[in-house]
């Protein structure tokens, strides 16, 4: 079997130049954070949501013993049954993004209608639900 390249370490950055140990360091380093970070807070989230929708929590908690019933663990096969669950957690993303926004510099001057837009600008877009 042919070992395949890792793709960060071969391919080479817009400028020419490849990723240096540091670079690559500080690209897991954020990785990690930011998947951590945003794991828990959209957890958290749904379950704030869950909180205050009764109805709702009781007909997940209904799903999990109808799908779990008395075994002792949690399989992927139970949770790819888990129709409601996955329409909980979405519905919890939609309304708490796990990144509620992001930012874009322009690289050039735009002309919009009554105004221009210089490439200086920072924007920032925010998605709650």
């Amino acid at each position: 079997m042919t070992k395949k390249k890792d793709i960060i370490l071969t391919s080479p950055r817009p400028d020419g130049s490849f990723f240096s140990n540091k670079d690559l360091f500080d690209q897991i380093n954020t990785f990690m954070g930011a998947g951590h970070d945003t794991t828990g807070s959209s957890t958290i989230w749904c379950l704030q949501l869950l909180g205050h929708h009764q109805d709702i929590q009781q007909k997940l908690f209904e799903e999990i013993e109808e799908v779990v019933g008395t075994e002792d663990y949690v399989s992927l096969d139970h949770l790819a049954n888990m129709k409601y669950l996955d329409m909980v957690v979405k519905e919890g993303l939609r309304i708490y993004p796990g990144v509620p926004m992001f930012g874009r510099e322009l690289e050039h001057d735009i002309e919009v209608p009554l105004t221009k837009i210089l490439e200086i600008t920072l924007f920032f877009f925010f998605f709650l639900g």
